[in-house]
């Protein structure tokens, strides 16, 4: 009962449950006989939309209309009206996602038309927003759209994990601990190398609200400063042994250890070939140039947090009101998430900067 898309060999894979009468795939094989080069996320997503009308596989219609979220429930930015878009306070994000509905709409305009009300998405969007959040990699160039398991939520120490055999094109969901029953089945959507928040948003519509390991924080692309590559060792002098250095790099401050392994660091005790004491200020640990670096960062942070259309505490408050009224709009929950996920980051970064210039 799935939908896969081979690139290796097998291309497109249909499921045979089709009604028994009536045409079979319409909106994917007038598709593919304008353009056969279409990616793989668009061709699932069409055959999901056909499956969804009736006139595709009867299994994932049945499994679509108990299982797949509502369409006012997408909180992927693609999905998103333009006015919680704003919301996000993200120009690059919302950008983005501006741009890719306009693609859908040029490619595909008869599925242009709102699901639900004005602030819905498209028919196009919600599929293709489904075939982004819930596809599975099965390999090289090998995707697929797999009901049931596309059901099992995220978790960074999941208990499953899934397997596919291409010897009778099977995928298997297995249990790595054992689960008792009534306990979430979760897998790991990322594997080992973990998402940034912004990539969390974009393809699934959530972030982690605790921090994030895996984040990592965009420094301005010129920092202005030659020689500023920073070591390993500086940074642990300047901050001392105590509990900054321990509680983020043990993961218990993941928005300071983001922070830390954003900056321009390498290995061992000294940066470059500079011996003890050149180049630095007083009895600094930096260089005139490292802390000229730091200066850079913190204008453009500073000029960041100054831009914020509403404080992190404001947002924290919203955020708490609408989880405890129990009504609010999910895909605005998603949004406030994000916000202010990214704004306790900006915070964290500002913090180090100021540490590490003060060394």
């Amino acid at each position: 009962m799935c939908i896969s898309v081979d690139y290796g060999s097998g291309g497109l894979r249909l499921p045979q449950d089709v009604p028994p009468s009536g045409p079979a795939w319409p909106r994917l094989t007038k598709a593919i006989s304008k353009d056969d080069t279409l990616p793989w996320d668009v061709l699932i997503s069409l055959a999901l939309l056909d499956s969804l009308s009736g006139m595709g596989s009867e299994g994932i219609q049945d499994w679509g209309n108990t299982a797949l979220p509502a369409p006012r429930d997408m909180s992927l930015p693609l999905c998103l009206p333009p006015s919680m878009l704003d919301q996000l306070q993200d120009e690059d994000l919302a950008r983005k996602a501006m741009e890719q509905k306009q693609r859908l709409r040029e490619l595909f305009p008869g599925l242009a038309v709102p699901m639900d009300g004005d602030d819905g998405p498209t028919w196009m969007e919600y599929a293709f927003g489904c075939v982004r959040s819930r596809a599975f990699s099965l390999g090289e160039d090998r995707y697929a759209f797999v009901p049931v398991m596309d059901a099992a939520n995220h978790a960074m120490d999941p208990n499953a994990d899934f397997s596919f055999n291409p010897g009778n094109d099977t995928i298997l969901l297995f249990a790595m601990e054992n689960i008792k029953a009534g306990d979430e089945v979760t897998i790991s959507y990322t594997g080992r190398v973990g998402y940034t928040n912004k990539r969390l948003m974009t393809q699934y519509g959530f972030v982690f609200t605790s921090g994030n390991p895996f984040d990592t924080y965009s420094l301005p692309h010129d920092l202005g400063v030659d020689s500023s590559t920073l070591a390993l060792g500086e940074v642990q002098k300047a901050l001392g042994d105590g509990g900054f250095m321990v509680e983020a790099f043990s993961g218990k401050d993941p928005y300071s250890y983001a922070c830390l392994k954003s900056l321009p660091m390498e290995a061992g005790e000294e940066a470059g070939e500079a011996s003890d004491n050149v180049g630095r200020v007083g009895s600094s640990v930096f260089t005139a140039d490292q802390r000229a670096m730091f200066e850079s960062i913190q204008r453009a942070i500073t000029g960041r947090v100054n831009a914020w259309q509403s404080s992190l505490r404001d947002d924290e408050s919203m955020l708490g009101h609408a989880l405890l009224s129990g009504s609010c709009d999910s895909r605005l929950v998603a949004v406030m998430r994000y916000r202010v996920q990214t704004k306790k980051r900006d915070v964290a970064m500002l913090e180090l900067i100021e540490r590490l210039l003060q060394a």
